[in-house]
């Protein structure tokens, strides 16, 4: 026969700082076996009022782990996530070398003057786009603002990555956010560098600072309306 046994009484112990309230512990006290042809139980509870220098803003920190988050880098993982990536993509390589390779031992077969019998080879794959990629595009101002606005974000997922990997901005509620924002406006200099250079060496015209601006407020500005 087991007996059950009942806690008649809270003690609340609030935690406060000025006119806020930091934290809440919640204690069981006064037990009491429950059988049958008992007397009612009577609840009860208390409240201590405890003073703590911990600021509001604080307050969420005593339920972080500091054992889970405070990790070790798994290296070995991270090693063979790159060592997969890098076998990917010569495997790609190898791949799109081998095609290319055909190609142009196709195309020297059928430019050889030499041999009147064979046709003319017609042109396929690659060869087909091979003049529209050094064609000037339409609207090359907002072209260049996607090139200096994609090497912006890449440098903010890069230097987001480092700063998480070195420091602990795991750690803080909305730090990473935070962070990837300031590397996003702090980085924007390298955005408008990029795009305005690459306008001038490509079209030698004078709208630089035209692509400037739609770097700056163009995408980004529409993506933080979104």
């Amino acid at each position: 026969h087991r007996e059950i046994l009942v806690f008649t009484h809270k003690r609340f112990s609030i935690g406060y700082n000025e006119d806020r309230i930091i934290e809440v512990n919640v204690t069981n006290d006064k037990p009491r076996i429950v059988a049958s042809g008992a007397p009612a139980l009577d609840f009860s509870y208390s409240v201590d009022w405890v003073h703590t220098s911990r600021h509001f803003s604080q307050r969420f920190n005593r339920y972080l782990d500091q054992d889970f988050f405070e990790h070790q880098i798994h290296w070995f993982s991270i090693f063979n996530s790159f060592m997969m990536v890098i076998f990917l993509v010569g495997l790609v390589a190898l791949i799109l070398l081998r095609t290319l390779k055909n190609d142009y031992q196709r195309y020297s077969r059928g430019g050889d003057d030499e041999d009147p019998v064979m046709d003319p080879v017609e042109e396929t794959g690659w060869k087909q786009v091979q003049g529209d990629v050094f064609r000037f595009p339409h609207y090359y101002p907002f072209f260049c603002a996607m090139i200096g606005t994609g090497v912006q974000l890449v440098l903010m997922v890069y230097c987001t990555t480092i700063l998480s990997i070195a420091g602990t901005l795991y750690i803080g509620r909305g730090a990473v956010s935070t962070a990837a924002l300031l590397v996003y406006a702090f980085s924007s200099f390298v955005g408008g560098y990029v795009s305005a250079s690459h306008y001038v060496q490509q079209s030698k015209g004078s709208a630089w600072i035209k692509t400037m601006v739609l770097t700056a407020g163009g995408v980004s500005g529409g993506s933080t309306r979104e």
